[in-house]
């Protein structure tokens, strides 16, 4: 489904002079009235406006890319349908983003970009045919990345620090650099073929999904990685009843993985790596959500996955559609003893406040399963991990004061010393036989590697499309490592502080979004006698539209 080609000798400027030249022709090819899942502009306006009492009241913001009407949401300066170019075609919005991290690649990459080094071009052109049920989308992407080499994890530590470091890329494959010199990719992007009657909807796809009420993450589903191939079946929007309305999603997918190395010493690779299998994996997910008529602006939900190696999927109903077989270990219908399957579950909720002009909602996860009862009840946290955040508004002369946070916990639980002799157990999204829930090398959720922490917050003045501010992050990297070898002497906590600024602007048909992130990094990488160090990240994103 994609096509990725290494490019050695890359060239800076090269990139800068594309990426330049392509973000600036966008706009001739392109619509309106389309919003990917965890799209930052689009997204975050249409969630303000309805904790201002506008759009529609029931969309949760659960299970996304959302379907809702996008018009109307600001007075005076709406998003129209996509423009018809004859008869049932019409064209959709060209996006484009240009990236740069000059000494190492930082936070998250959404869609097909990765995370590299360098100048990065992200384009994303789109055309769609409707005709009374049928909607068909081709909306490829494409990434030209310079990738360039940069300091990762050292090859100084002594060979116990390295057996505890590998345990983790050896169950989870998210490289630390895709590839050696300049990287290509093509895949089918937020491409789609959809036959929906009233709010429901069967499709094959690529388009990225989100599950979940995260910002700026979500446990299981986000645009973390690239959108993977999938048949879906469920709610295109809100299913009303005498209750409250519902939404839902079963999907069977396909998911794959990469053959590069976890780090960029190749010594340290051939000594401690174990490579991951290549053929791809069968997915099975399911969503659920429901919001109550009688507690207006209340919304919650549960996901399970299960994903296994295809050549290793017993034969069987039970094993085609997982999704649907008891919580407990016990009562599966078919073996799971030998741990071919990875699975997990998540239940999260949302609760929308307009008269306060205030959100709050949660995700809770856990990745293994219970054998039984007992189990659950005496030890619910094992394997867990668990995302908070909120929006609060404050009305201004013109526009609003907005704070917003986020906080993501995917450390291991206390638990992991009673429970395993070596003190560690396993990372979310990591697993040792499937080795991880990624896709082409980028974990599908949170995209912040193993065992790592965040805590965002951000302020920022907003007015309709304007928004200017700044946020913070802290994150702890990889804390389960830290823990597991840190009766080592030569490694200390790494965490990473940045402060970002915010810009975004709706200049006539061109959503502008620009973010400055500065970084700075303590005992990078763990070492102990590491300087604190500097690292700068830009981010130019635009849409254009008809």
């Amino acid at each position: 489904m994609y096509l990725v080609t290494q490019m050695h000798q890359p060239s800076r400027i090269s990139v800068y002079w594309v990426g330049l030249v392509l973000l600036l022709v966008a706009g001739p090819f392109s619509a309106r009235a389309q919003m990917f899942a965890g799209e930052p502009m689009l997204e975050e306006v249409s969630r303000r406006a309805q904790l201002l009492g506008k759009g529609d009241p029931q969309v949760s913001y659960l299970l996304r890319p959302l379907t809702a009407n996008l018009s109307g949401l600001i007075e005076g300066d709406s998003l129209q349908e996509p423009r018809r170019i004859g008869g049932n075609w019409s064209l959709l919005p060209v996006r484009a983003s240009l990236d740069h991290s000059t000494r190492r690649p930082y936070g998250s990459y959404p869609y097909l970009t990765v995370p590299a080094r360098g100048p990065q071009l992200w384009i994303n052109p789109g055309l769609q045919f409707t005709r009374s049920w049928l909607t068909i989308r081709f909306q490829p992407e494409a990434i030209v990345a310079v990738n360039s080499a940069f300091d990762g994890y050292p090859d100084t530590y002594s060979r116990q620090v390295n057996q505890w470091y590998f345990r983790y890329p050896n169950t989870l494959n998210f490289p630390e650099r895709f590839g050696d010199g300049a990287l290509f990719r093509l895949g089918w992007g937020q491409s789609k073929v959809a036959a929906h009657w009233r709010n429901w909807e069967a499709s094959l796809s690529t388009q990225s999904i989100w599950w979940g009420p995260g910002q700026f993450h979500s446990l299981t589903f986000s645009q973390q990685a690239p959108g993977f191939p999938h048949l879906s079946l469920g709610s295109r929007a809100p299913l009303s009843t005498v209750l409250g309305s519902f939404e839902a999603q079963l999907l069977v997918g396909r998911l794959e993985s990469t053959a590069y190395p976890p780090v960029q010493e190749e010594q340290l690779n051939q000594q401690f790596y174990r490579p991951h299998r290549t053929d791809p994996r069968y997915l099975n997910a399911l969503i659920l959500t429901y919001s109550p008529k009688w507690l207006p602006g209340l919304s919650a939900g549960a996901s399970r996955t299960f994903q296994i190696h295809n050549r290793d999927r017993p034969p069987g109903f039970r094993s085609l559609l997982p999704v649907v077989l008891p919580l407990i270990k016990e009562n599966y219908g078919f073996t799971n003893a030998d741990g071919n399957w990875d699975q997990q579950v998540t239940l999260f909720g949302r609760w929308r406040l307009p008269e306060a002009k205030t959100e709050l909602y949660f995700e809770y996860g856990r990745r293994d399963h219970a054998l039984n009862w007992r189990e659950f009840a005496l030890n619910p946290e094992h394997a867990r991990a668990y995302l908070l955040g909120f929006i609060k508004l404050w009305a201004l002369e013109r526009g609003h004061f907005q704070v917003r946070g986020e906080m993501v916990q995917q450390q291991e639980a206390i638990n992991r010393l009673v429970r395993y002799a070596s003190n560690a157990g396993m990372n979310w999204h990591g697993h040792a036989q499937v080795r991880g829930f990624s896709h082409r090398g980028e974990p599908l959720g949170v995209g912040l590697g193993s065992g790592t922490n965040l805590q965002t917050l951000e302020f920022s003045h907003v007015d309709g499309w304007k928004k200017t501010g700044l946020r913070l992050d802290r994150v702890a990297r990889n804390n389960d490592f830290f823990y597991a070898a840190g009766s080592n002497a030569d490694l200390e906590p790494w965490t990473d502080l940045a402060l970002a600024l915010l810009w975004e602007r709706k200049i006539q048909q061109i959503n502008v979004s620009v973010n400055g992130t500065y970084i700075r990094s303590h005992h990078y990488q763990w070492q102990a006698n590491a300087p604190s160090s500097g690292n700068f990240r830009l981010q130019l994103g635009l849409m254009y539209q008809w």
